[in-house]
This record gives C-alpha cells, sequence and structure tokens, in this order.
C-alpha cells in the first residue's frame, strides 16, 4: 500500500482485470491486517500479492512481514494466488521468499524504465491469462464443496422445507448412500432420515432433539454448538461400551437474512474425544468449549 502499489493497480491490474472481475484494492479497507482482509484472502476468487522487492541486509533477504503473512494465509487455504514483483537487479536475487512449485510470478518495470510502454502491454495481458486460468481451475465441480475435506454440506431453508445446495465429494459416502449419488437437491428430509436409519438407536432421540435446539438458535441469531454425536452402528450403546466411530456435526456458517436461511455444516471426526453418558448417548463437548471460550 503506497504509491508504487497504488501505480501497480492503476498501471496494469485494473485496466487489465476490470472488465471481468469485481476487484478490491487494498487500500480500500485497513493498513492493519483486519477480519475484513482475511475474508478477502480467504474467500475471494483469485489474489494478487505484490510483493515489491527485498531489502539485503548482510546475506539475508527482508520481505514486507505484513505481505508475507497474508500470502502464506492464503496459501494455507488452498486457493489461486498470483505473485508480482519489482524486476530483480540480478538473475541471482531471489525470485520469491519461499520455494514453491508452479507458482506464477510476474516481473514488473520501474515507471521509468524506457521499455515501460511496450512491458506495460504485455504484463496485462500476462495478469490477465493467469488470473482467468486460476479462476476457471478453482470453479468447484458442480454441486461440490469448496472449503472442507471433512464431509460437509450447505443447506437452504425456505417456504418450510429444506435442500442440499453443495456437498463435499465424500458426503455421500459419510450418509451411507452410494458414494456417486449426488446430494444436491435432495431433500433435507431425505438426507436426515437417511441418516437416523443408520444411526445406532440410542443416539436418534437424542440428536433429533438437540439438533432442532440448534436450528431454533439459528434463526434467533444465537451462535449453535452442537455435543450429541452422530454414531454409525445396528446397537444401542450403554456406558462402558467402546465407541469406535463418533462425528461432531459444527455448524461454520449460517446466514438467516431473507431467504432462504443457509447453513453450512461438516462433520469433525471426535472418536477419540467422544464418552458415552450414564443414559447411554453418546457425547463430545468440543464446540461447547470452544463457543464458551469465544
Amino acid at each position: 500500500m503506497g504509491e508504487r502499489s497504488d501505480s501497480v493497480f492503476e498501471t496494469y491490474i485494473e485496466p487489465g482485470l476490470s472488465d471481468g472481475y469485481d476487484l478490491t484494492q487494498p487500500g480500500d479497507f485497513s493498513y492493519a491486517i483486519t477480519d475484513d482482509v482475511f475474508h478477502h484472502l480467504r474467500d475471494d476468487t483469485v489474489v494478487i500479492a505484490f510483493l515489491g522487492s527485498p531489502t539485503q541486509l548482510n546475506d539475508k533477504w527482508l520481505w514486507n512481514p505484513n505481505v508475507m503473512l497474508e500470502a502464506g494465509y492464503r496459501l494455507g487455504v488452498g486457493r489461486p494466488i498470483i505473485f508480482l514483483r519489482e524486476k530483480r537487479p540480478r538473475s541471482e536475487d531471489p525470485l520469491l521468499p519461499f520455494d514453491l512449485q508452479n507458482t506464477s510470478v510476474i516481473e514488473l518495470l520501474s515507471d521509468e524504465d524506457e521499455k515501460l510502454k511496450v512491458h506495460r502491454d504485455r504484463i496485462k495481458k500476462q495478469i490477465r491469462q493467469y488470473v482467468d486460468e486460476a479462476s476457471e481451475r478453482s470453479k468447484p465441480k458442480p454441486g461440490s464443496h469448496p472449503y472442507y475435506t471433512n464431509p460437509a454440506i450447505s443447506l437452504a431453508f425456505g417456504g418450510g422445507a429444506g435442500k442440499i445446495i453443495a456437498a463435499s465429494e465424500d458426503a455421500a459416502a459419510f450418509y451411507r448412500f452410494p458414494p456417486e449419488k449426488n446430494l444436491v437437491e435432495l431433500s433435507i428430509t431425505e438426507v436426515v432420515n437417511k441418516l437416523q436409519s443408520e444411526m445406532a438407536p440410542s443416539q436418534r432421540a437424542a440428536f433429533n432433539q438437540e439438533q432442532t435446539q440448534l436450528l431454533g438458535m439459528i434463526w434467533l441469531g444465537q451462535k449453535p454448538a452442537a455435543t450429541v454425536c452422530i454414531v454409525f452402528g445396528k446397537d444401542p450403546l450403554k456406558p462402558g461400551d467402546p465407541i469406535t466411530n463418533a462425528y461432531l456435526p459444527i455448524i461454520t456458517r449460517f446466514s438467516t437474512l431473507g431467504e432462504p436461511t443457509v447453513l453450512e455444516v461438516f462433520y469433525l471426526d471426535v472418536t477419540a474425544t467422544a464418552v458415552v453418558g450414564p443414559d447411554g448417548v453418546v457425547r463430545c463437548n468440543l464446540a461447547v468449549a470452544k463457543a464458551a471460550g469465544n
């Protein structure tokens, strides 16, 4: 952020991308790394990181630490990022502050360079090409869930009914449907009935009761936290029985603004921490403890 980064945005990024993408310039929000910054780093289709150039101190290269943190976060969520940096004075100087294969890096000339006009058009086209390719690669498969490696689904409630609007590739198998079954557009009633039929009998009533309570909390705008686990099996459990599988539904996002109400849920394996209570119901208080800590 500053004169040079503003120039890079106005010279290369905006003219190369404004006709096909909604752009957010870093200077549009605070200089601090805020929740808004992390929101864009996590959710935007493509991120362009302008690294500038490093400062050499003895045998070490010093890079902007804020940019390194932000770039590392974006790499950590596994979504496309394209790097811009100033042209290196020497070819042996580092291209990036880290070694990554298949990383898109574009070097820029200074504003005073006599070759800038030719260079500018070429770089704009290169940025557009990289962004278009990254955007295409990042598109989820129809009906796939974009984020979670655990089994995950997105639900939409409206008009007294609900349906699945997205699901991870392993969600069908988790619900004990055939793995190739597409859950998208299935009614929530059908999915819940299938889940109930596969759950241990001792879990069903408690699970239904808690899920109803959690939905009520969501509609009141409160943060829900499940404790009753999904446990698959044909036999009821009693205190002292070993637990061979237990999954806790974690509601990661929900929106109650307008219609429909949308929920994102993933299923966390809590077999190692779940316990069978005196009532024979398997519970895990992990989510409740986290909610209380927040």
